[in-house]
């Protein structure tokens, strides 16, 4: 918390603000984040006190079926998760789009991003209804290795000549396992450092009003 002060104290009016820690319920399991941090934000606002002591799992489900009340309570009812029968309905309506979709040629399913979820002309599943119905033409381009189609929107493209070719890299492989190793963390700080910064930060008097401050490794505007 210190650290955390005194590396934000020359931002703004931070330097006016104090770094306190309340007194919270205290978590020994790793699955109910969530609710500690709800209810420690809740005892804060309400200016609630608490003990310290470590909450039982039938505490914190009891914990979490209040902050899901509270969190659903102005929720409209067609903002709610479908239930298994109108999933199954908007499943067969989907099919049926889907047939009819093939075979028009015009559809923007035929567009090579539909298939990676990515096309900006997309509908809603099991429905008619469009993400972007506002624009009523479209305009396609063709790969040229693949053959397939994408609309100029989702191939990134604009004022394309049909005399040049494009690629949409749809085949392109990438090796990951490649990239990921030549990944090398190279400027992480050691604990002996950050320590030295903080140090560094506690002795310093000099505050600049404005521009840009270099803290140890990180550059800060």
């Amino acid at each position: 918390m210190d650290l955390l002060r005194n590396a934000f104290r020359c931002s703004g009016s931070l330097q006016d603000w104090t770094v306190t820690c309340p007194t919270q319920w205290k978590q020994n399991d790793c699955v109910n984040c969530g609710v500690f941090v709800c209810s420690a934000a809740e005892n804060e606002v309400g200016n609630l006190e608490v003990t310290g002591e470590a909450l039982t799992l039938n505490q914190c489900r009891t914990l979490r079926l209040h902050h899901a009340a509270h969190m659903i309570k102005h929720v409209d009812a067609e903002d709610f998760p479908p239930t298994a029968e109108e999933r199954m309905k908007k499943k067969v309506c989907e099919t049926r789009l889907q047939e009819a979709e093939a075979k028009n040629t015009d559809s923007s399913s035929h567009c090579l991003a539909w298939k990676k979820k990515a096309c900006l002309f997309q509908r809603e599943t099991g429905t008619t209804r469009l993400f972007h119905s506002h624009i009523k033409q479209n305009k396609w381009v063709q790969c040229s290795s693949c053959k397939k189609w994408l609309h100029f929107e989702c191939a990134g493209v604009e004022g394309y000549c049909a005399s040049k070719d494009f690629f949409c890299g749809y085949n392109i492989v990438t090796d990951v396992d490649n990239i990921l190793e030549s990944v090398k963390a190279e400027e992480i700080l050691k604990d002996e450092e950050i320590k030295d910064l903080e140090r560094k930060l506690q002795n310093r008097t000099d505050c600049p009003a404005s521009g840009q401050h270099t803290v140890g490794n990180w550059n800060c505007s």
